[in-house]
């Protein structure tokens, strides 16, 4: 049997980041060898943070990026890693200054999350995207449409970028009876078409432009009725219930 190979992932602490126990235990489960986690919090009482293979860098912060550069080669030189993998933006930053300035020719996979939060702020933001990308060895993203994104916008190679659709892990999810009831009633179609958006209520999200096309739909003639699921955001909610109510939806969403 051939040795494991051994991933270095740099990623934040659990808090943000709640894929990260996922990755342990997907890579474990296929035979990798994890290395290393790059946390920004060293309180966290989450299990996969005990594992004794885990080697935590804390206070992952812009003044200390330049610190955090030199943790992360000396990481790299004592470990030696077959692939290095980020899905965190200034965990990003730090691979690719460590790549540049140790000429590292190990593997690098960027995991690309944000997106829209990003070109909403500055270009500047996309500028460093761009880099992160062309440094990086390929790039993964969750959707077509953040792949359009990233070829359209940022000016990524194509054939960098591949497409995995966020997983469910079916055996963490726990069914709550009287919630399903509940559900069941309130979805009960009192439109022709009924539509359920799932998702917690955040900018980053852009359900202003969901709740546009429910309009346009609306004036084509369509009887529509859209429900919006999700933890939420109450700053949002006034922004959408604003919105609603200017198009004129307050009975249809």
């Amino acid at each position: 049997m051939g040795m494991k190979q051994r991933v270095l992932l740099v990623l934040p602490h659990p808090g943000i980041d709640n894929i990260a126990e996922s990755l342990v235990g997907t890579l474990t489960e296929y035979d990798f060898k994890v290395l290393a986690f790059n946390a920004r919090g060293s309180s966290s009482l989450e299990s996969v943070w005990q594992e004794p293979i885990l080697t935590r860098l804390s206070g992952l912060e812009w003044r200390n990026l330049p610190f955090q550069a030199v943790r992360v080669s000396k990481l790299i030189r004592d470990l030696k890693p077959d692939v290095i993998h980020t899905t965190d933006y200034k965990c990003a930053i730090i691979v690719s200054l460590v790549k540049i300035f140790t000429f590292s020719r190990i593997p690098f996979l960027l995991n690309r999350h944000y997106n829209k939060t990003h070109h909403d702020l500055n270009r500047k933001h996309v500028y460093v995207d761009r880099f992160l990308q062309f440094i990086a060895t390929c790039v993964v993203v969750v959707s077509y449409a953040q792949k359009e994104t990233l070829t359209a916008l940022e000016r990524c190679p194509a054939q960098k970028i591949n497409v995995i659709h966020n997983g469910v892990e079916i055996d963490r999810l726990k069914v709550d009876e009287i919630v399903v009831s509940n559900l069941v009633k309130e979805f009960r179609e009192i439109s022709k078409f009924s539509l359920v958006a799932v998702g917690r209520i955040h900018s980053q999200k852009d359900y202003p432009t969901l709740i546009e096309s429910v309009e346009y739909v609306k004036r084509l003639g369509y009887d529509i009725h859209l429900y919006i699921c999700g933890n939420t955001n109450r700053l949002e909610q006034v922004i959408l219930d604003k919105k609603v109510a200017e198009l004129n939806l307050t009975s249809n969403i």
